[in-house]
């Protein structure tokens, strides 16, 4: 069954729970790294009151009702200028993969401020549970430092990924491979030419369930994202309009089919109806249309791992 829960502002009230909660979340952070040092098990009561009182920090709680009311996970965002800082994720240690994390980190990014361009944090390098998180939402490292207390440290950074009227259309195209092998299809009634699986990202949704559901509709195929390679902005070929894409690898999570296949789409936008025939064409597919060849070069067989 699935966790309940709903994300909200965060009160006054709160503060008591958020301590709490904020030092045993970052307690296995501090056992990875070998100290209790770390800035979020460090944080004073006082420090953290002022941080809910400063009108410059967004925080936002996790919260669910059964068996008992409690706070079950945390973050804070702070825009400034076209950089909001995303800081202290946390998830209650007994609730860990029940997708708090990621629905707090999405209702950020669901609401940037109007100068907000990129959204910026900070995760330890040995953190690679994190890594994984942050990347299925659209963060790709930016460089590497070491702190005060000796960790290292990876800057992440991801742009707006909102479709609003003053931004470019969030976009995901999918590389899937297995082995040495692409899924691609092609109309059956139109001349569209060769396409990976790629198309609009919903509100609500990170790029890792949006890459996920377009190969699903346009293929039928089942599978599990695997990386974020980076993205572009590009207008679309016919009506110029600003698109922003992000390009992913995603592996089988079943058997390969044989040979090639018919599918009938079933979306909610302009392809429903359409039928695609799909096979999986030699890996560096050269006759993709658009601008779908962008990253096709970073893929590799591993990525079918």
């Amino acid at each position: 069954m699935g966790l309940s829960f709903r994300v909200r502002d965060a009160e006054a009230d709160d503060l008591g729970e958020l301590i709490t909660l904020q030092r045993a979340a970052f307690l296995a952070e501090a056992h990875i790294y070998g100290h209790p040092r770390l800035p979020p098990m460090q944080e004073t009561v006082e420090e953290a009151r002022q941080v809910l009182a400063d009108a410059a920090f967004r925080v936002y709680v996790a919260e669910i009702d059964q068996p008992r009311p409690r706070i079950v996970g945390s973050v804070r965002a702070k825009p400034a200028g076209p950089i909001t800082e995303v800081g202290r994720l946390a998830t209650v240690p007994d609730l860990l993969g029940r997708g708090i994390g990621g629905s707090l980190l999405q209702h950020v990014h669901d609401q940037p401020a109007p100068t907000t361009e990129q959204f910026e944090l900070y995760t330890g390098a040995r953190s690679t549970g994190n890594h994984r998180l942050y990347a299925a939402h659209g963060y790709l490292p930016l460089r590497t430092f070491i702190d005060s207390e000796g960790v290292e440290v990876i800057i992440m950074r991801r742009p707006v990924l909102v479709n609003a009227a003053d931004r470019p259309c969030p976009r995901v195209c999918v590389y899937v491979t297995n082995t040495d092998r692409l899924l691609v299809f092609e109309h059956r009634e139109l001349p569209a030419g060769v396409q990976v699986p790629a198309g609009g990202i919903a509100p609500g949704e990170s790029v890792r369930v949006a890459a996920e559901r377009e190969v699903f509709e346009e293929t039928g195929l089942a599978v599990r994202f695997t990386r974020l390679l980076g993205y572009e902005d590009s207008p679309h070929p016919q009506t110029g309009a600003g698109r922003r894409t992000a390009y992913v690898t995603a592996t089988l999570l079943q058997d390969r089919p044989p040979g090639s296949w018919d599918h009938a789409v079933e979306s909610q936008d302009g392809n429903a109806g359409l039928v695609f025939v799909c096979r999986f064409a030699p890996l560096q597919q050269n006759d993709l249309v658009d601008d779908q060849r962008a990253f096709l070069s970073a893929v590799t067989p591993q990525d079918s791992n």
